[in-house]
């Protein structure tokens, strides 16, 4: 009888804990923060989150009935998505303004929570909340010190953990703050995939999973997608606030909505490059089409695209094989797009002899922009002489390129080619500086020069304010300075623009010179609405100055002046 009542008690005692055993785990989903080191980190080489809360979770999972697992884990942050979706139960390592869908939080440091969905079970809630609230010190101590040794051996963090080694949780909240101040400074390779001003993934990060996922067995699935629209030039008109919300919106669309298997990153202003996998060029077809739609027609940017003219196009290109790298797929994608621009198309496929030629611009104008860079436009001037005074009067400011491999250059090898990739402005504004710096340098001598403006410039909504910009810094006498515009500034679609822009110089005390007058576009409405002081002959009139229609020409401009 006593063996039985023995045998009973024993049962009684082994009973529950077998039933908990064979229980199943509860899973419990987390939405990581992968930017929060040494809290929490997403570590791009072993592909996986890693850190103090990590490492935590893992001994939640080792000790209780809950299995903590990440979803979706990876470099870029999706934490508001996965909880606004109801995808997960906890948010980790979230700052204060990102918990919007949460109903419940811990704090584990200034401004750094542990938050509760609404989907989380209260069992759940509890066990995890119990377990952080009663960790104890040196446990806190042991994983902070061992993440700290991962990237730097920062001794001062380490004296820290040590003599908090007998705390409780509130020191553990001492010592991450003090690591994320610090962050930066220890930080290794993982941050340079991350683009600062989105979040997404850079170039590097495209590069290193481009390599990580294109084989010979794949890479006919892929197709390289090059976005582009002209945020530079919105950027100018509505100002750098709007700009980088519609680049971080931009992004959130392209993440939000390309496939499990692709993968996306903003290479600059405006400039994005996504990797899609399709069986077929149909299927690649329609997600672009797709990925174009949401781009230009999203309701928080779709007003400023329609009223400043931006729309995104796109470029694409397949890799020839497996062993071609990510960046040649990318510029050649990049070609295609241009073409897709210029031809007016929504996108277009890359052509071979179209990627030479892309390729030969390319280092055209990145030559133009460097020079632009480095200060390579120097001013020319060219004396007036003045036939009444007998004397000379002034200079004309011209530009030259100090080429460090041509030499010096005269506008005939670049002017068109600054016109046509639309950086003349720039030239334009660099000259005027000069002269408006010259002008101050040299305020006791009676001197006039003048600089030129093309078309193109004189017709920028933003000119205005660039030109006022550059006036702040110089303090001369405004009338030494004349802005000379060529006659084609009439003919152009943005005559308003135009105007103001002129109207503009001339209430900043500069007087308005048209040159080249003769050469066919001004009419005289045109010389009677448009503020102008001088005109500057075209050549070709003075050439025919000897003959009786060209006396009689000259007679008329006479009376016109």
């Amino acid at each position: 009888m006593k063996k039985i009542v023995l045998c009973m008690l024993t049962l009684l005692l082994i009973l529950p804990a077998f039933s908990a055993s064979a229980r199943d785990k509860e899973t419990v989903f987390v939405a990581g923060n992968p930017d929060l080191y040494p809290v929490e980190y997403y570590n791009m080489h072993d592909k996986e989150y890693q850190g103090i809360l990590p490492d935590l979770y893992r001994k939640i999972s080792d000790e209780t009935d809950l299995d903590i697992v990440y979803l979706n884990p990876g470099a870029v942050n999706h934490q508001r998505r996965l909880a606004d979706n109801k995808q997960v139960d906890i948010v980790s390592a979230h700052k204060k303004d990102g918990a919007d869908s949460l109903v419940g939080e811990i704090r584990i440091a200034d401004d750094i929570y542990i938050g509760f969905t609404d989907i989380a079970d209260e069992n759940a809630r509890k066990t995890v909340s119990a377990y952080l609230q009663n960790l104890d010190g040196s446990t806190v101590t042991s994983l902070a010190l061992t993440h700290s040794d991962e990237r730097a051996q920062n001794k001062t963090v380490i004296l820290l953990g040590v003599l908090l080694g007998a705390v409780s949780i509130l020191a553990f909240a001492l010592v991450i703050v003090l690591i994320v101040w610090g962050r930066k400074s220890r930080r290794e390779h993982d941050d340079i995939f991350v683009d600062a001003l989105t979040g997404a993934g850079n170039f590097r990060y495209f590069k290193k999973t481009y390599q990580s996922r294109i084989t010979p067995q794949n890479y006919v699935l892929h197709y390289v997608v090059y976005f582009g629209a002209d945020l530079e030039g919105l950027d100018k008109i509505v100002g750098t606030e709007r700009v980088t919300s519609i680049e971080k919106q931009m992004m959130h669309l392209l993440n939000e909505h390309i496939g499990d298997c692709d993968f996306c990153a903003r290479l600059s202003c405006g400039r994005y490059v996504v990797c899609l996998q399709a069986q077929t060029e149909d299927f690649a077809r329609e997600q672009i089409e797709s990925l174009l739609q949401l781009m230009n027609e999203n309701e928080n940017t779709k007003d400023d695209f329609a009223e400043y003219k931006i729309r995104f196009r796109a470029g694409v290109a397949v890799p020839e094989n497996a062993g071609v790298f990510a960046r040649t797929v990318m510029l050649n994608a990049q070609s295609a797009y241009l073409n897709a621009q210029e031809g007016g198309q929504p996108y277009a496929f890359a052509d071979k002899k179209v990627v030479a030629g892309r390729s030969r611009e390319a280092r055209i104008q990145k030559s133009l922009a460097d020079g632009l860079k480095n200060g390579e436009f120097i001013p020319y001037f060219q004396p007036v002489y003045s036939v009444v005074e007998d004397r000379i009067v002034g200079a004309e400011a011209l530009s030259r390129w100090n080429n460090l491999e041509e030499g010096l250059l005269s506008p005939q090898y670049f002017i068109a080619d600054m016109t046509k990739y639309k950086i003349v402005d720039m030239l334009d504004l660099a000259m005027f500086e000069n002269c408006c710096r010259m002008l101050q340098q040299n305020a006791d001598c009676p001197l006039i020069l003048s600089c030129n403006f093309t078309r193109f410039t004189i017709s920028l909504p933003d000119l205005q304010r660039r030109v006022d910009y550059i006036l702040e810094k110089y303090d001369f006498v405004r009338k030494n300075l004349i802005i000379e515009i060529t006659e084609d500034s009439f003919d152009t679609g943005n005559k308003s623009v135009a105007f103001e822009n002129i109207s503009h110089f001339k209430d900043c005390g500069f007087e308005i010179a048209l040159d080249d007058f003769g050469s066919g576009y001004t009419s005289l409405i045109d010389l009677c609405n448009f503020p102008i002081d001088k005109l500057k002959l075209d050549k070709n009139i003075m050439d025919s100055s000897s003959s009786d229609k060209g006396k009689h020409l000259q007679v008329g401009v006479d009376i016109l002046s």
